[in-house]
């Protein structure tokens, strides 16, 4: 079966590189015409033109040719600092988001992950509830250390967000019965661990 060219791919690499349409068509010097009609389903790009599309993106040209990803749900996904956040940022975030779920369905297929266990105390205080969940692991009173190997020994995906700007913290969501965290690495060790426990938290 030959594979078929997926606009909803492209649409996905441009927003996680955070080009504008025009921008896109400008660095892969195609007319906003042709990309539009590739996003509509109205006609596939030419070979020559895939590969000029993949280097504007830095995608490699097979990742056009795959099924749709799945996303994080915008409404569903807890985001720290949303007011500082702009529209590309988020949107960027979430095309990470995407990637970075393609890659967790790839491993669940091979390998055997920890089931999720995450607490859930409705109705309760943010402190009680902390309290709670150190009683629960075992983390005494103490300052917890690795929140990162924490969240994923209780089956937290956890993954990083490579996103050149201090604006965005970190967002997590559940997709099914699977908690996804998503961190930014231009954070230092210590906000890392605290956004770790920020997320634990939604």
């Amino acid at each position: 079966m030959t594979a078929v060219f997926n606009p909803d791919r492209l649409e996905l690499a441009r927003r996680r590189r955070g080009l504008t349409k025009v921008a896109l068509a400008e660095v892969a010097r195609i007319s906003q015409n042709s990309l539009t009609s590739y996003r509509a389903h109205k006609r596939e790009p030419e070979p020559e033109t895939i590969e000029r599309l993949a280097r504007a993106l830095h995608f490699p040209p097979e990742f056009f040719f795959g099924p749709n990803l799945e996303e994080p749900p915008i409404d569903g996904a807890s985001f720290r600092a949303l007011s500082r956040l702009t529209a590309r940022l988020r949107d960027q975030a979430i095309a990470a988001g995407a990637l970075a779920i393609a890659l967790a369905r790839w491993i669940d297929k091979r390998f055997t992950l920890v089931e999720p266990s995450i607490p859930e105390y409705p109705g309760v205080e943010p402190e009680e509830a902390a309290m709670a969940v150190r009683t629960e692991w075992g983390l005494g009173e103490r300052p917890a250390r690795s929140m990162i190997h924490r969240l994923e020994a209780h089956g937290v995906r956890v993954f990083s967000l490579a996103e050149d700007t201090v604006d965005m913290d970190a967002f997590s969501c559940w997709l099914g019965d699977t908690p996804f965290v998503f961190l930014n690495i231009m954070k230092s060790a210590e906000r890392s661990r605290m956004d770790a426990a920020h997320e634990l938290g939604h």
